[in-house]
This record gives structure tokens, sequence and C-alpha cells, in this order.
């Protein structure tokens, strides 16, 4: 997905589509869609009408949601975290996505 800073010297050097608006990835019989969310994101859910999990960051404020067939993940930022935060990040492992800050510690983490 094409972030804030992509350019179009970004996307012509890239092997993979940054410019689509959703990628979707199917793992453990779970839909997992990443987008850069400043089209797609909790606060505009009505417009992304899928069930499943939708991973972002364009907000870059670190949190878990849950709004009937959807979960909304921010993985809030590496760089220029926003609201006090330290820098985060999100790892999924084992049907398990944990948003963590840079010293490792555990900010939130949901099951799925």
């Amino acid at each position: 997905m094409m972030g804030n800073c992509d350019s179009t010297v970004d996307i012509k050097a890239s092997d993979f589509p940054i410019c689509s608006g959703v990628s979707l990835i199917n793992t453990d019989g779970l839909d997992i869609y990443i987008t850069h969310g400043n089209e797609y994101s909790f606060e505009k859910n009505r417009k992304f009408n899928h069930k499943g999990i939708l991973v972002y960051g364009h907000e870059h404020i670190p949190f878990i949601k849950k709004d009937k067939d959807m979960i909304y993940i921010n993985v809030g930022s590496i760089s220029l975290p926003r609201n006090n935060y330290a820098p985060t990040y999100a790892i999924y492992e084992n049907k398990t996505i944990t948003i963590y800050d840079i010293n490792d510690n555990i900010i939130e983490n949901i099951n799925l």
C-alpha cells in the first residue's frame, strides 16, 4: 500500500503493488486486510464492507477495536508516533496480533 512518503520513483522501483488500496492475506482461516488507513479505517468503516481484520497505521495511534464483523488494528508508528505513544509495531503469530512498543512492551493484543 502506498504510504505518506511513497513517490512515483518508489512505485516504479517496487516489485510489489504498493498502489493497491487494500491487500488481502488469508492465513490460518482468517482474512487479514492490510491498508495505509487514509481511505479505510475504524473511523471510516462504513466504506469497508468486509468481514475479518483490517490492519493499518495512518493515524499513528496504536489500538485494537472490534466493530460488528471487523477487528480494526492500527499498528501506530515506528517513526512518528502521536498522542505521546512510544514508537510501535504489530506482529501476527499463532492467531494472535500483538502491538509492541520498541522496548518490546505489549501495548495491546487480541486472540483471533
